[in-house]
C-alpha cells in the first residue's frame, strides 16, 4: 500500500525536519532519527510494545532499528508519536526485511498496509494511538 498524500504529510509532519535523500528505489527516502513504539501482531515471543528508532521513511514505507530482529512477513503496528497531539501518526505495517547492522542493532524495513483509523491502545504505558 501506499499512503495517500495526506497520510503521507502527516507522517512527514511527525518526524519534522528531515529532507530526501537520493536513491535508486521507487520513492525517495527521507533519511530521519525519530522515536516510535511498535506492537507486533500474532507474535507467541512478543512482549508487547517496543520501542524503535526510525532510520528512513518513503510514503511506501519505513526502516526501523532496534535490538532484536523482526519476523519477515510478521506484522505491527507502527506509531510516531509527536509534541502536538494531531500530529501523530499510526499505521500498520509488513516487515519485509530484518538484517543485523551492528552488534544489536537490526534495521527493520517494513512495508505500510493500512492506516489505524480507529483509537487503539499500546500494551505498555496505554498510549492511545489515533
Amino acid at each position: 500500500m501506499q499512503l495517500p498524500p495526506p497520510a503521507y504529510e502527516r507522517l512527514q509532519r511527525a518526524l519534522a525536519g528531515a529532507a530526501p535523500q537520493q536513491d535508486q528505489r521507487q520513492h525517495a527516502r527521507i533519511p530521519v532519527s525519530a522515536p516510535a513504539s511498535v506492537l507486533p501482531l500474532f507474535e507467541d515471543d512478543s512482549n508487547g510494545t517496543l520501542r524503535a528508532r526510525v532510520a528512513d521513511v518513503s510514503p511506501q514505507g519505513i526502516a526501523l532499528l532496534h535490538s532484536r530482529p523482526m519476523t519477515v512477513g510478521g506484522e505491527f503496528l507502527l506509531h510516531i508519536p509527536s509534541e502536538s497531539a494531531d500530529a501523530g501518526f499510526s499505521v500498520r505495517c509488513l516487515v519485509r526485511s530484518s538484517t543485523l547492522v551492528a552488534d544489536n542493532c537490526y534495521r527493520i524495513g517494513a512495508e505500510f498496509d493500512s492506516l489505524n483509523t480507529k483509537p487503539c491502545l499500546l500494551s505498555i504505558g496505554a498510549q492511545q494511538l489515533d
